[in-house]
């Protein structure tokens, strides 16, 4: 954790811009290594004095370079309102896709972003909304693979080693998802994997690990047209984003 002392030179704030006076409570970031007023990076008292404390050793990243580092967090709140309600980014290049939406589809988007926004609120008591079943009972709902979207997600503790679990439990289930996401692959980086991770009929997107744990991987169906987004990608905390058309 780096501590600044104010010195006779003029320094000046990363975030309100201002010249920082003597004796100002300011922090430095161990990012950009500048000085940050604590009301203007929204550092209370108590996080100051734990922050300037001798045997302290956490590190400190002003508001600026969080934004910069994380995905949307330089996006305006009308680009960010944009994605979120239509699915529309800058990257999306949607003047290549002759296509209009029209106020029926709008109105679908809305519902389906407040069912998405209702449904993921913690506090929320509907349980009408999500269902859960055991293996047999999900095969027996025969769920249609045409009209719907599916995403099946499993933190699989090794793919190398638990591939074969994995062939299982899809054989099982008997519907061929468009999205098969899977965390802690443990897929190291610059090492082939020594066994065969692929799926029929599937594309393979996935970031690996430096450590004995981590990894995240994608497998999208060919039936559907996509992209990877390595712009989006945050490969310290291993997130994989792909786009889909």
């Amino acid at each position: 954790m780096l501590i600044c002392i104010n010195m006779a030179l003029k320094e000046i704030c990363e975030i309100c811009k201002k010249t920082i006076r003597k004796n100002s409570k300011t922090v430095c970031c161990n990012i950009c290594n500048q000085k940050v007023h604590i009301d203007c990076n929204h550092i209370s008292r108590t996080l100051y004095n734990s922050l300037t404390e001798a045997d302290n050793t956490s590190l400190f990243y002003c508001s600026p370079c969080l934004n910069s580092l994380l995905p949307f967090g330089l996006e305006t709140d009308q680009s960010f309102s944009q994605t979120n309600t239509m699915g529309l980014n800058k990257d999306s290049k949607l003047e290549n896709h002759a296509f209009n939406i029209s106020k029926n589809d709008q109105k679908t988007i809305t519902q389906l972003s407040r069912l998405i926004l209702e449904n993921t609120d913690p506090n929320n008591e509907n349980v009408n909304f999500c269902k859960y079943y055991q293996i047999d009972d999900f095969t027996k709902r025969k769920f249609n693979k045409i009209d719907s979207f599916s995403l099946l997600h499993l933190n699989i503790n090794s793919l190398q080693f638990h591939k074969n679990d994995l062939d299982i439990l899809l054989d099982s289930l008997n519907l061929d998802f468009d999205i098969i996401t899977i965390s802690e692959t443990r897929l190291l980086k610059n090492i082939q994997p020594t066994h065969d991770i692929s799926l029929p009929n599937y594309d393979i997107d996935y970031t690996p690990t430096e450590a004995c744990k981590g990894g995240t991987l994608i497998y999208t169906t060919k039936r559907m047209h996509h992209i990877p987004r390595k712009d989006l990608e945050i490969y310290e905390a291993n997130k994989v984003f792909i786009e889909i058309y």
